[in-house]
């Protein structure tokens, strides 16, 4: 009887954890409030994860670099 109270209290958890993340908690603090690692909180949500949050900084140049870049030479 256990098993089905287990499950939902996981899929509780992942909700509370997926809300926290798309508010802008970082994965430390969700972890540190869990008692757990933040690799943890990572791997919760597979490779995609929560993509919502600050953009991440692209590596390619942008056009404003590329021309700075071209005029240093």
């Amino acid at each position: 009887m256990a098993d089905p109270i287990v499950a939902e209290l996981v899929v509780i958890k992942k909700l509370l954890v997926y809300a926290l993340l798309e508010s802008g908690t970082s994965q430390g603090a969700v972890a540190a409030a869990l008692g757990t690692n933040q690799s943890t909180v990572s791997r919760m949500f597979g490779k995609g994860g929560v993509t919502k949050g600050a953009p991440r900084k692209s590596k390619s140049k942008t056009a404003e670099n590329a021309e700075a870049d071209d005029g240093d030479r």
